[in-house]
């Protein structure tokens, strides 16, 4: 029986195919990075020394706007797809279902035994980890047109029973997961605190795909705290007159974040002067930046995709006359502005005011689509403001940020307050451990 061990060193991992403990060949995949004028190509050399074509037009051409990070992620994903079929010796075309739960496993860092082969590992992967990796080679199987493979497969976990809109008939949908998907581990020792800029890519992809009548309004919740850093209470209090073009005339928006006294304690803009009686909109503070209220600029696109949502919200043509009537007893707020009407933008099933509760249950179904750890047990780190860390860690890891600048996007008063969202997790922290060694070796002029 053949026998294939990981052999880990400082100059990067092979594995050893051996034959009655006699070394008979070395499996070598390498991942290279390039820098041309700015830009920064990622290489994968097969065992004979040659790019594999297909990978870089998939991680330079087609997904070449994506951020570095994603695109080396997806380029280590790939080195292990392309390392396991030498491993067994195989081409793409050629794998059958019993490789590709094999490659499940390999990806697991599972052994794996069998067909004459055993694989020995010195990884082993996080469920939440291998599903990551998982969901990035469907991304590339599918672009490469092997979409049919068990790597697609689902099977139905649940069924769910819902009903939309005025006498709606009732419709009967199935919860499914990919066959190959692990179980998410409840007791995880380690729960990030962020979700990453993959897990969004994720979390944006399922809810694009799946059946919903609110799917524009998870989409542009989810934006806007973790692309413009709002936590979920200054989310729910918006209202209409808080949402306006930017003085810019580009088709950008603006955003008002204050408070109420119309608010509930799910709608506070933290940071803002809370308001007891309504008089005190005439005070001098209330109308001042930074203390009565704060300015969120938007980008078109999530301003475009905002306006859209609060019109269908106020829509009447296919509302029922019982969500019409909540709409106006329920979602009405002060307005502050002296306007006529004035009602909260994010509203719920009934056309009521979105509250957390009810964003809560919507956000772990979302997570445990993405097989995204939610933290059950105790419950420390809070779903919604793992996007506004996202956020933060963006702008420090990816776009290397200085502290002063992300304190004033994260609309933090103190510098320690920015300070406190820098937590990378366990994995990222022994990145930089490896790329530190890397460097260092690199300047010492020891090659791969």
């Amino acid at each position: 029986m053949k026998r294939i061990v990981q052999d880990k060193s400082i100059f990067g991992d092979t594995y050893k195919v051996t034959l009655n403990n006699v070394v008979i060949r070395e499996i070598d995949i390498v991942k290279q990075e390039i820098d041309i004028a700015g830009d920064t190509y990622i290489i994968i050399f097969d065992c004979d020394g040659q790019v594999i074509g297909k990978v870089y037009e998939y991680l330079n051409v087609k997904n070449g706007s994506d951020t570095l990070s994603s695109r080396r992620q997806m380029g280590f994903v790939l080195k292990l797809f392309y390392i396991y079929m030498e491993i067994i010796d195989k081409k793409i075309v050629e794998l059958d279902d019993n490789d590709y739960k094999n490659l499940s496993q390999f990806i697991h860092g599972e052994r794996i035994s069998g067909n004459h082969i055993e694989i020995e590992h010195r990884d082993y992967r996080s469920n939440e980890t291998h599903n990551i990796y998982m969901s990035a080679l469907r991304q590339y199987l599918s672009w490469l047109g092997f979409d049919k493979t068990l790597v697609f497969k689902t099977r139905v976990i649940g069924t769910a029973v819902t009903g939309h809109g005025h006498l709606a008939h009732t419709r009967v949908s199935d919860s499914k997961k990919y066959v190959l998907s692990k179980k998410s581990n409840k007791n995880s020792r380690f729960v990030p605190k962020y979700i990453s800029v993959e897990e969004y890519g994720i979390i944006v992809k399922y809810i694009e795909n799946v059946r919903s009548q609110f799917k524009r309004r998870n989409s542009v919740i989810i934006d806007l705290m973790y692309m413009n850093g709002l936590r979920l209470g200054e989310v729910l209090g918006l209202t209409l007159e808080d949402v306006q073009l930017h003085p810019n005339g580009m088709g950008d928006g603006l955003l008002l974040l204050r408070n109420r006294t119309s608010d509930t304690e799910d709608q506070s803009a933290k940071g803002c002067i809370r308001i007891r009686d309504t008089s005190e909109y005439e005070h001098p503070n209330y109308t001042k930046e930074d203390i009565g209220y704060q300015k969120i600029h938007l980008a078109g696109p999530i301003m475009s995709e905002l306006k859209q949502y609060i019109n269908e919200s106020k829509s009447i043509l296919d509302k029922s006359e019982k969500k019409i009537d909540n709409y106006l007893k329920y979602a009405k707020a002060d307005s502050v502005e002296g306007k006529r009407h004035n009602y909260y933008v994010f509203l719920n099933k009934n056309h009521t005011p979105l509250t957390s509760v009810g964003w809560g249950k919507t956000l772990k179904k979302v997570f445990k689509a993405a097989h995204i750890e939610l933290d059950v047990k105790h419950k420390k780190n809070n779903l919604s403001h793992r996007f506004r860390h996202g956020y933060a860690m963006f702008m420090i890891e990816e776009m290397k940020m200085e502290i002063h600048q992300v304190q004033v996007l994260m609309r933090h008063k103190s510098i320690e307050s920015t300070r406190i969202y820098y937590n990378p997790k366990e994995e990222t922290i022994l990145n930089h451990s490896k790329e530190i060694q890397e460097n260092i070796l690199k300047k010492i002029n020891v090659e791969n």
